[in-house]
Parts: C-alpha cells; sequence; structure tokens
C-alpha cells in the first residue's frame, strides 16, 4: 500500500484544521486588521504580494539549509 508520508499527512491536516478555524472565525466576525498582522494586508491581493516579498527575501537561505540537514541525516 503506498500514500503520503506521515509529515505530508500532518502538514495537510494542519493546513485543512486551520482553514475550518478561519471560517469560524470569519462566521464570528473576528478579523486580523492590517496593524496587528504582520504580513496581513489591507486585501487578499496585498496580503499574497507581501507573503511573496517574504518568500523571495527572507526565505532564501531556507532551501540550502533543508537539503544539508536531509543530506546529513542518519539513515
Amino acid at each position: 500500500m503506498r500514500g503520503a508520508k506521515t509529515s505530508c499527512a500532518l502538514k495537510v491536516g494542519e493546513a485543512a484544521s486551520s482553514g475550518v478555524k478561519s471560517a469560524l472565525m470569519a462566521l464570528q466576525g473576528t478579523v486580523v486588521k492590517p496593524v496587528d498582522g504582520g504580513i496581513i494586508d489591507k486585501s487578499p491581493e496585498a496580503t499574497m504580494r507581501n507573503l511573496g516579498k517574504l518568500t523571495r527575501s527572507g526565505l532564501k537561505s531556507m532551501d540550502p539549509a533543508i537539503l544539508d540537514i536531509m543530506l546529513h541525516k542518519c539513515p
């Protein structure tokens, strides 16, 4: 039998959980104001632009770091 690795399944579960929690909060009228939310901005499009900036600049060294960890793990 084949399927997702445990870590991948956990990521999907967490993403689904976060989506449900966000929907429930939205239904209750809970919002994150742009001044309180870090990369959260006035519109979804602006928030996505901010996320793009973060991933392009702030995470440049992450891929090599993750690859280094993976290559040097004990089998």
